[in-house]
């Protein structure tokens, strides 16, 4: 995996693709449109969508968050001759013992020579993630898959005019307030999350032996997603979460200090109005 052309360059990709949307979608609602903004969206979910795919079929483990994860290296396992730099030279007197300040971890000094570390010694990396397999396989494509069926199933949306809808019918605040582009996506979540969770309970032993932190963190990160994604998008955040949030953010803006707090969260509500990527990256 770690030599693979396809996985690197999809990886890059992929997380290029991640650091930019946010700011593409901007730049596209303010030149363009809400209406045209919406292609640029479908466009960067459907090549999103293609490259977690890539990743998912080239190695069959998950597709983490940021898709080049940084090896473990267990420096207690190795001996201290391979800790030594390459280019220093050995004096013949007593040898000095480094001074460390106060209060420092124990690995600090020798993660500096990690770069010094054989290949032998460092964890292989397909070792970072167990490989996937049945339930928990499928649950990785639908999860896979959200992002690019919510896109597709707002821009249909936005082709159904109502009297509901009055106002812009392409802007994303208009469009939340319809259940499909909320229900479906949050359904398939759910279906992941319970696939996954299902395949943890057929056989605990096994999965806890195959656990890494990778795979939890990654894990945990589909489960914050999970919950924005019920409370942050569609009819929740327009009828229930919204109003709360103003609420608070009203009662903190009456105390001195703290007020700017509450200014703080109000600067932010028209990032998740009004742009898709704040809250489906």
């Amino acid at each position: 995996m770690a030599k693979s052309t396809v996985y690197k360059n999809a990886s890059r990709a992929l997380n290029t693709i991640r650091f930019l949307e946010l700011l593409v979608e901007m730049l596209a609602r303010k030149k363009v449109g809400d209406r045209r903004r919406w292609k640029i969206v479908l466009l960067f979910e459907s090549v999103k969508t293609f490259l977690k795919l890539t990743i998912l079929l080239k190695t069959s483990r998950p597709v983490l968050h940021a898709p080049i994860p940084q090896r473990e290296v267990d420096i207690s396992s190795i001996p201290q001759e391979a800790l030594k730099p390459f280019n220093s030279s050995v004096g013949r007197g007593k040898p000095k013992t480094p001074h460390l300040p106060a209060y420092t971890p124990l690995k600090s000094h020798l993660l500096q020579m990690a770069g010094n570390v054989p290949e032998r010694y460092m964890q292989h990396p397909l070792q970072l993630l167990p490989e996937l397999k049945g339930k928990t396989y499928l649950a990785e494509v639908l999860a896979s898959c959200v992002g690019l069926i919510h896109a597709l199933l707002l821009i249909r949306c936005s082709r159904y005019r109502s009297a509901d809808r009055p106002y812009n019918s392409f802007s994303l605040p208009t469009l939340s307030r319809s259940l499909t582009p909320y229900l479906i996506p949050l359904s398939l979540s759910l279906l992941a999350r319970h696939l996954r969770r299902s395949s943890e309970l057929s056989s605990p032993s096994r999965q806890e032996a195959k656990e890494t932190p990778l795979l939890l963190a990654h894990y945990a990160q589909q489960d914050r997603a999970l919950a924005m994604r019920a409370f942050m998008t569609g009819p929740m955040w327009i009828g229930w979460t919204r109003p709360k949030v103003v609420g608070a953010a009203k009662l903190l803006e009456k105390i001195p200090v703290i007020g700017l707090v509450g200014e703080l969260i109000e600067g932010y509500l028209p990032l998740v109005d009004d742009y898709f990527f704040y809250t489906s990256s």
